[in-house]
């Protein structure tokens, strides 16, 4: 399960089912997730038709199971029942 919230606090939750390893490939496929080729993988700048406005700092988070991820969404393998969320943040 995905649960993304955006920018105006409003959440959702997304019940992906895919053959792939990785998250962001996963998100990818489901076109909940666009960003940026980085030399450390994939900076998400969109998730589910919200972009961050790095004007106003804004990044998405990525936290898995209430942790904030150490890895990016490329190298962040999916578990089975695992949960993920996307926040979208302002202030770097």
């Amino acid at each position: 399960v995905v649960t993304v919230v955006h920018g105006d606090g409003n959440s959702k939750e997304f019940a992906i089912e895919t053959q792939q390893d990785m998250l962001g490939a996963a998100l990818l496929d489901e076109e909940l997730i666009a960003g940026d080729d980085s030399e450390y993988g994939l900076f998400v700048t969109t998730v589910d038709g919200e972009t961050a406005d790095s004007g106003k700092q804004e990044w998405w988070c990525l936290t898995i199971g209430g942790e904030q991820a150490t890895t990016g969404v490329d190298s962040t393998p999916l578990e089975e029942g695992g949960q993920y969320e996307l926040t979208l943040m302002a202030g770097y």
